[in-house]
């Protein structure tokens, strides 16, 4: 059966060959494929055994597998012939490719296409010619390139390179062949960016970048090179951008000088739009400055549009302005005010154009706006400055004179009128000044006149006479100025009486005499300061023994206080012990007044907190009361010695009582000590004790114990009022005034 179906599709084939031969196929190959791609029969070759039995793409070159597979299925759906133009094709009997042009045409049987005859002629010997005369244009064209072109294998070796480009590098087409990339570059580094590049393109990547190879910018890219699906190497191509790079330099250099320009420019450039906002579109660096507001603030109006501190009363005169330039296509020039966003309004100057496309359409304006509030401010002062001028010529003791060279006077202020005995410049019409000039002075005035034209134009005052409308003579001093009035040149002549000169003569001699007064009160201030330096040093010098007497004064008391104390140890009396106790506790109370003043520069005052404070805490040690409670609210309070001594043994005689007497078998003792400023220069004690008080029918006026008499007497030196309250132990009140 299957040897019938064979020789049946044989007949059927060779019967189509017999008539495909006859007319367009006699010089071709034939092969008959079934639908696996199976070679059935070859026709016209003598290998036609190397190839039936085996799959068609055993011959078919890789990379035209796909390219059969399309158009054999293209032929099964349309069931029509078709071709393919050019298709490499490997030998039967060695890897030669050879090149065929085949058409494919569909078999078909019952309806159905089951092979296909393949059509190939072979045009080996075109292509061969073709791809020879594609490869000589392509290496004149290569060669001819502006552009390096390269390939690298995957070592970084080159293995080809051309471009007239290499000629700047002084090198040939594939003279670099063979060359390693890091002995082309003098470098191991891997990470070299060309290097580095080249590497990323072995990894599949494609990459750009820019270098510099000996003086020249090259900007190169470069992508890997395949065979089939693996990589091989790298295909590169770089480009001389030197003049770019050089061109993009310069034209930074000048963007960034205008830049400056423009940003250093005491003002703020702008580029805006022709509406009632001003929109801005561009503003320089400078509108920060001028208006308070950034850039981004005004830009496209987005906080702030222009308009909007522009001051409302000058933005008609403004429109029309910049409306009637436009409408001439010329420049504009505004001064105007605007209200910055801090401080006060501020007077600028714009200047500016429109800018117009090339059909004369208004685009956008263009200008330059800077502040010249100082200057304004400046013109204000300069007409403030010349109406002072005027007032002080109209109101000038001197008289000032302006004449033309002929001597005529063109103008007189009213001192020089004055001077003239006159009431009008009138009355000085057809009047030369020599009129009132003395004869004798005439020609002396000329020969001064003539120094002006030896360009002599400063002549000193020169003392003349003259005769006025009434028939005064007055000796006056004549200065001539020449200069420009009205734009012709005259003369300004300045007239004051000796008078005058003899009142500053006087007032010059006066000033002598007191630079001679000042100087001799400098020496006398000089002679007092040098005074004043040795007193000082002899107050120092008595401060310092004042120091050491109180010092020695301390150390005496407390040599007695010692020999007391040694001479209470052979005393078994414990009355005569106490006797002896109470008059250490005197002695250390004006000890401590002594220490107190050797402490301080001031010899006349103390600090009372301090001593009072050292006189209870010292007493509370001596007699062991380690458990009394003491309460001190002392103020700091400066007293003079003879105050502070007697108030001290005071409150010594008070505390020592309390000390002794109060607090026998008494629980929580209190002892308390107060002393404040009262009244205006009065100082209050207070002190007392929480004790058992004074006995009954005791009479403290009265008593003779030493230290009530103490207390008393004590007060009594320093005028002071004592009180005395025995309820809840005893409390003294005492008032003296501050010394």
């Amino acid at each position: 059966m299957v040897q019938a179906q064979k020789k049946n599709l044989s007949n059927n084939i060779e019967e189509k060959l017999v008539w495909e031969s006859l007319t367009k196929f006699s010089s071709s190959n034939f092969l008959v494929i079934d639908k696996n791609y199976c070679i059935y029969t070859v026709y016209n070759t003598v290998y036609a055994k190397n190839f039936i039995g085996k799959s068609l793409y055993d011959f078919v070159h890789p990379e035209h597998v796909e390219l059969y597979k399309k158009k054999i299925k293209k032929v099964t759906q349309s069931k029509k012939a078709d071709y393919i133009k050019v298709s490499g094709i490997k030998s039967a009997t060695s890897n030669e490719k050879s090149w065929y042009k085949t058409e494919i045409i569909p078999i078909i049987q019952n309806k159905k296409v089951e092979y296909y005859l393949l059509v190939a002629n072979n045009i080996t010997e075109e292509k061969t010619l073709e791809i020879a005369r594609n490869k000589s244009e392509l290496e004149i064209v290569l060669s001819q390139s502006p552009a390096i072109i390269w390939t690298t294998d995957t070592n970084l070796v080159f293995t080809s390179s051309n471009g007239s480009g290499l000629k700047k590098l002084d090198q040939k087409p594939n003279e670099v062949t063979g060359v390693s990339l890091y002995d082309l570059f003098s470098t191991s580094d891997k990470e070299f960016l060309p290097i580095r590049m080249h590497l990323n393109a072995l990894k599949g990547k494609k990459v750009k970048y820019e270098h510099v190879f000996k003086n020249v910018h090259f900007q190169t890219y470069l992508k890997p090179l395949f065979n089939g699906k693996k990589i091989v190497g790298c295909i590169g191509i770089s480009f001389d951008i030197t003049d770019r790079k050089n061109s993009e330099r310069k034209l930074q250099e000048k963007e960034r000088t205008l830049s400056n320009l423009m940003n250093n420019l005491p003002g703020m450039v702008y580029r805006c739009a022709n509406d009632k906002h001003w929109t801005m579109f561009f503003i320089s660096n400078g509108c920060y400055d001028l208006t308070g507001y950034t850039e981004k603030e005004m830009l496209n109006n987005k906080k702030k549009s222009y308009s909007d501190i522009i001051v409302p009363e000058d933005r008609t005169y403004i429109i029309k302005q910049v409306n009637s330039a436009l409408k001439n296509k010329k420049h504009f020039e505004l001064q105007y005010r605007i209200k910055p966003k801090k401080g006060q309004e501020k007077w600028v100057w714009e200047r500016g154009e429109g800018v117009y496309s090339d059909e004369g359409k208004l685009l956008y304006l263009e200008g330059f706006i800077t502040d010249i509030t100082a200057r304004k401010e400046f013109e204000l002062k300069i007409k403030s400055s010349e109406d002072n001028y005027r007032r002080l010529v109209e109101l000038s003791p001197d008289g000032i004179f302006i004449h033309d060279l002929k001597g005529y006077v063109i103008f007189a202020n009213p001192s020089a009128l004055k001077i003239m005995g006159i009431n009008h410049l009138s009355e000085l019409k057809n009047k030369s000044i020599f009129h009132y000039i003395l004869p004798q002075y005439h020609s002396t005035v000329k020969k001064r006149r003539m120094e002006f034209g030896k360009g002599n134009k400063s002549l000193p005052f020169l003392p003349i006479k003259i005769k006025n409308a009434v028939g005064e003579v007055l000796d006056i001093e004549s200065k001539p100025i020449p200069f420009i009035f009205e734009g012709k040149y005259a003369v300004l002549v300045v007239y004051h009486d000796l008078t005058q000169q003899r009142k500053i003569e006087k007032e010059q001699m006066r000033l002598q005499i007191v630079e001679e007064t000042n100087k001799q009160l400098k020496e006398e201030i000089k002679d007092r300061k040098n005074a004043e330096q040795k007193l000082k040093q002899s107050l120092q010098e008595k401060e310092v023994l004042l120091k050491e007497v109180h010092h020695r004064v301390k150390n005496n008391l407390q040599v007695i206080s010692s020999i007391l104390n040694l001479q209470s140890s052979y005393i078994t009396d414990e009355y005569t012990i106490n006797l002896f106790k109470e008059s250490q506790n005197r002695i250390k109370s004006m000890a401590f007044i002594h220490e107190t003043l050797y402490q301080t520069k001031d010899f006349s005052r103390i600090n009372i907190a301090d001593y009072l404070t050292n006189v209870v805490k010292n007493l509370v040690h001596s007699y062991s009361l380690q458990k009394v409670e003491t309460e001190l609210l002392i103020e700091k309070i400066d007293m003079n010695i003879d105050t502070a001594i007697p108030c001290g043994l005071v409150v010594n005689e008070i505390i020592s009582n309390s000390l002794k007497y109060a607090f026998i078998n008494k629980e929580n003792p209190q002892l308390y000590l107060s002393v404040k400023n009262y009244k205006s220069d009065l100082i209050k004690i207070r002190v007392g004790d929480n004790g058992v008080g004074l006995p009954n029918g005791f009479d403290y006026k009265s008593s003779a114990t030493l230290g009530m008499q103490l207390i008393f007497t004590l007060a009594e030196q320093i005028n002071a009022d004592v009180k005395i309250d025995t309820n809840n132990g005893v409390h003294y009140t005492i008032i003296f005034k501050n010394t």
